[in-house]
């Protein structure tokens, strides 16, 4: 017997142990890999035709070495950990609208579980839910309308009553559109909506814009109840005869009824109060709370509108403990600003202390934020931030918000946070003194030019 035919059933075996090895690798590769599991695709959604792009798949228990698979087809892979896979996704896959499902398979060929990927056809339908300015008097020039809301495109445009006008893209949420003199010469209301183009688009709701006769004007800080009452002293400037009315809103944006009086005249219940002055007249009204007084301040705010723009005027609130007349302070009719200045000058230890009230005069709520800066020009503390919903007013202090502004000098500069957003306020200055109510001014706040703060 020669070696050849020693070695044959020897070399056998061998074969036979490797192809039993190679049969069982996938079955052992498989018991080593856990089932991998998908909860999150970011992002889930593009636009079709669009470029290329990568896909992070979020779930667990991934290994190295595991594949995203779109539409069953494996897809280069780069592994970050256990939780997170990065897959790049070529513009063909993304050619046309539909949907993709996408999975992840362990080496040994263990598959997860599937999400839908979204490959949307055209542009998605634009979303407004707010205008700023809602409201033009009538006769002005040429101005920009801003729309803003969700889902705008480079393709969005904005329609007065059905017509397009010029608008500029500012972002997705954003749409800056040129209203012309032409559009406003004439009282009334207007439509207006955002439209996108097919392909997909469509026309948004409509909200509403006012082109009123009336100028307004604001009071803002309207005190009564709790020892409070307010008069109103409005004046026709003006040589013809004006009308218009006083409208109360409460802290919470709801109609503030009071009790209205002149002088020889009934008392009326009521929010909204009209008014009728000859030429170069006056007209006092005094406001109580409506029904039985009670113990504690009601507080709002007043509008003033003007047929034409000619009244004007002081809202004075005074308080009372008992017999006693503790406190008068006068409020002048304001104009919406969107940065405002108050000094402050502030020591508990006598009294004294600065605050703000604050009116929003849209239906939709606004953002505010408050920088407290020292007498060296530099910020103190963190910017107080302030939401401040559809027609509602806040009256504070500023050694409310912290302790530090109890013995403080410098200032505070109340600023919007959206484009063209405007809001109307005061400043209230306190001096505690002897009583609880304490004496009370209310100055004007200072217009601000610029917004460069730190």
């Amino acid at each position: 017997m020669d070696l050849m035919e020693e070695c044959r059933p020897v070399f056998g075996k061998v074969l036979l142990s490797l192809l039993v090895g190679a049969a069982l690798l996938p079955a052992v590769a498989a018991a080593q890999s856990p089932t991998p599991s998908i909860f999150g695709l970011l992002p889930n959604s593009v636009k079709a035709g669009s470029a290329g792009f990568t896909l992070n798949v979020l779930g667990s228990q991934f290994v190295s070495g595991a594949v995203v698979q779109w539409n069953g087809a494996g897809r280069v892979t780069h592994y970050f950990d256990a939780t997170l896979l990065e897959a790049t996704i070529p513009a063909s896959d993304i050619a046309v609208g539909g949907t993709a499902q996408v999975t992840v398979v362990n080496p040994g060929g263990v598959g997860s579980n599937a999400l839908t990927f979204l490959i949307v056809t055209g542009n998605p339908v634009p979303v407004l839910t707010a205008i700023s300015p809602a409201k033009i008097l009538a006769g002005g020039g040429d101005f920009t309308l801003h729309a803003i809301g969700e889902s705008f495109t480079e393709q969005s445009v904005v329609l007065w009553n059905g017509e397009i006008r010029q608008t500029k893209f500012v972002d997705s949420n954003h749409l800056a559109a040129q209203i012309t003199a032409t559009d406003i010469a004439e009282p009334g209301t207007a439509s207006i909506s955002v439209r996108d183009n097919a392909p997909g688009g469509g026309t948004s709701s409509a909200l509403e814009f006012t082109i009123s006769s009336f100028v307004s004007s604001y009071f803002t800080q309207v005190a009564v109840d709790g020892g409070y009452t307010t008069t109103f002293t409005i004046i026709n400037t003006g040589g013809i005869a004006d009308e218009g009315s006083l409208t109360l809103t409460d802290q919470a944006g709801h109609p503030f009824t009071v009790s209205a009086t002149e002088p020889s005249s009934p008392a009326i219940n009521n929010s909204v109060i009209p008014i009728s002055i000859p030429a170069f007249g006056v007209k006092i009204i005094t406001v109580n709370a409506a029904g039985s007084p009670g113990p504690t301040p009601k507080v709002g705010w007043a509008r003033l509108d003007s047929s034409s723009g000619m009244l004007n005027g002081v809202a004075t609130f005074q308080t009372r403990q008992g017999p006693v007349l503790t406190s008068v302070a006068g409020v002048l009719p304001t104009q919406p600003q969107s940065n405002v200045t108050i000094p402050v000058d502030n020591d508990l230890s006598v009294g004294r202390r600065t605050g703000f009230a604050i009116g929003n005069p849209y239906a939709n709520a606004i953002r505010l934020s408050i920088t407290v800066m020292d007498e060296g020009g530099h910020q103190v503390g963190d910017t107080i931030r302030l939401v401040l919903a559809g027609h509602n007013q806040i009256a504070r202090f500023l050694d409310e918000f912290a302790t530090r502004y109890g013995t403080f000098r410098g200032s505070m500069v109340i600023l919007a946070d959206e484009p063209a957003v405007v809001f109307v306020s005061v400043a209230l200055l306190l001096y505690q003194g002897p009583t609880s109510q304490g004496l009370m001014s209310v100055i004007p706040v200072i217009p601000g030019i610029g917004t460069n703060l730190p």
